[in-house]
């Protein structure tokens, strides 16, 4: 009895420290639903841009997901295990936000304003790599850490690497009216 009471509050206490570590304090977008990280220091890597990726990275366009298992954009995927996309804008300071857009739901400007929605990062040059801090939910429980990995821009062609995985996420060039991505950002 008294092992099963020790095992459990050491879980407890793991459980509650995970949280502290894994997740960022956070305030609500006017969506509704996007959180943010309350304080900009968790930002910290941005300091590390170099303006050469601008060579690289297209910042006049969005990138969406590209359904591997299916071979087709995720927008244009029909299957019904879902209707959700992502995708990435990069904005020229160092900044990106992750978009989470509904094919069954026609596009509205605001759907790219990063104050009303997305989920926001830095991407910078390290080690020869162009790496990302991206701040959105890091867990089943919908709790918003910070997730880190690799970005490669190859042509029109984004891939994302995750540190935690070794699975290989595809995204394609998309243009969008100028409307669109109009947005600047600063945080």
């Amino acid at each position: 009895m008294v092992f099963k009471l020790r095992l459990t509050k050491r879980l407890i206490y793991l459980v509650i420290l995970f949280h502290l570590i894994s997740c960022v304090n956070t305030y609500k977008l006017s969506d509704g639903i996007s959180r943010v990280p309350s304080n900009s220091k968790v930002y910290k890597n941005k300091s590390k841009f170099n303006i050469s990726l601008l060579n690289t990275i297209d910042t006049s366009v969005v990138y969406e997901k590209y359904s591997i298992r299916y071979n087709i954009l995720a927008r244009m995927d029909n299957h019904p295990e879902t209707s959700i996309y992502g995708v990435y804008r990069f904005y020229p300071g160092g900044y990106f936000n992750y978009f989470v857009l509904d094919r069954d739901i026609a596009l509205d400007i605001k759907d790219f304003d990063p104050v009303y929605t997305g989920y926001r990062g830095v991407y910078y040059h390290e080690k020869n790599e162009i790496r990302y801090d991206n701040f959105g939910i890091s867990n089943g429980l919908g709790w918003i850490g910070k997730l880190t990995g690799a970005f490669t821009f190859i042509g029109d062609t984004l891939y994302k690497k995750s540190d935690y995985s070794s699975y290989v996420q595809i995204y394609i060039k998309r243009e969008l009216p100028k409307e669109y991505l109009k947005y600047r950002v600063d945080w």
